[in-house]
């Protein structure tokens, strides 16, 4: 048993379990999500919208403003010590398996490349919400570790074909949890689960079995093309991610970005006109009444104007917007 074991996490390969065939890139991944929480919860809180803004959370009218940096940020910051350590878990047991199976290089890939893809579709079909965590990049792993299942050969082949059908099972049962339970970014897990899977494709070896259903199936030996195919993956998920970036800013989150250009040049109407279009559209977040605000105040409806900044300050601002609401309220109720 002892033996088996020694053979599976792969102590029984020449020299041992070596820098090369340890999993570092998951660790790796696994401490800076940790650090990254913790100096965001230090530093403010992962459960106040405000401060998950300030140290990168995913928020469409802020991504549509030019602030594309947050795609990946929103990747490594968590919401709460729970999020958090569920998502590390995640990351440690298939990150573990994945990145011994296909290499630490196409790990790191297919794990950024997801998260990026998790964040763009939630971007596209959730742009009003405030999102972070690393739930995109773990089903993209999911996602991988099926592909590579279903790419394997040997005696063995058919209990990879089982791997993928209970993987296909597990991420079944994790999505219809997501579209029933509140809170919970669906479309992240859709986004990163359809780029990991892809990408498992291109770039996964077939997986051999040479033991009895070892726990680390190892990849069987790279062909000549093997690294291309690493290179010509990435102009592909380039241009995925850019045409999903430009989808959603022609959508709701940049009617807020057209909203604030048509204000800051003094076109009012037109752009009380969009950012009510917004707002009727049921995305009533704290930066669509921030603008409302400010564009009722221009046009003379200080009453409107407070109660759309004080609905604004409810909900989750950056610490720079909270202050250009609270100025403008004090400055209305003093009456300059």
């Amino acid at each position: 048993m002892f033996e088996s074991w020694r053979h599976r996490v792969g102590m029984d390969a020449p020299g041992g379990l070596t820098l090369r065939n340890r999993p570092l890139a998951t660790w790796l991944l696994l401490a800076a999500n940790t650090v990254w929480w913790l100096v965001a919860e230090l530093l403010g809180s992962t459960q106040d919208p405000a401060s998950l803004l300030d140290f990168g959370a995913n928020h469409g009218p802020l991504v549509a403003g030019g602030e594309y940096w947050r795609l990946l940020s929103s990747v490594f910051l968590h919401i709460g010590i729970m999020h958090l350590m569920l998502n590390s878990l995640g990351l440690l047991i298939y990150g573990m398996l994945l990145e011994r199976t296909i290499g630490r290089l196409r790990f790191v890939l297919i794990y950024v490349a997801a998260g990026l893809a998790g964040s763009t579709a939630s971007f596209v079909a959730n742009p009003m919400a405030i999102s972070a965590g690393a739930s995109g990049a773990i089903f993209g792993l999911l996602g991988a570790l099926a592909a590579s299942f279903l790419t394997s050969r040997g005696p063995q082949a058919r209990g990879s074909r089982r791997d993928a059908a209970g993987i296909a099972v597990l991420v079944a049962i994790n999505l219809a949890y997501g579209f029933v339970a509140p809170g919970i970014d669906n479309w992240a897990h859709i986004g990163g689960l359809a780029m990991g899977f892809a990408l498992g494709i291109i770039l996964s070896e077939p997986v051999e079995r040479p033991r009895l259903y070892p726990v680390f199936p190892r990849p069987a030996r790279r062909g000549p093309g093997s690294n291309r195919r690493v290179l010509l993956a990435v102009p592909p998920i380039v241009l995925l991610l850019v045409a999903g970036v430009w989808l959603g800013s022609a959508g709701i989150a940049g009617g807020l970005v057209r909203a604030e250009r048509l204000l800051e040049s003094q076109q009012h109407s037109e752009a009380l006109q969009e950012v009510e279009e917004v707002i009727d559209g049921g995305w009533n977040t704290g930066e669509a009444y921030l603008v409302r605000g400010i564009i009722r105040e221009r046009l003379g409806d200080d009453t409107g104007a407070l109660a759309d900044l004080q609905r604004a300050l409810l909900r989750g601002l950056t610490t720079e917007d909270r202050g250009r609401a609270v100025s403008l309220l004090l400055s209305i109720r003093d009456g300059g």
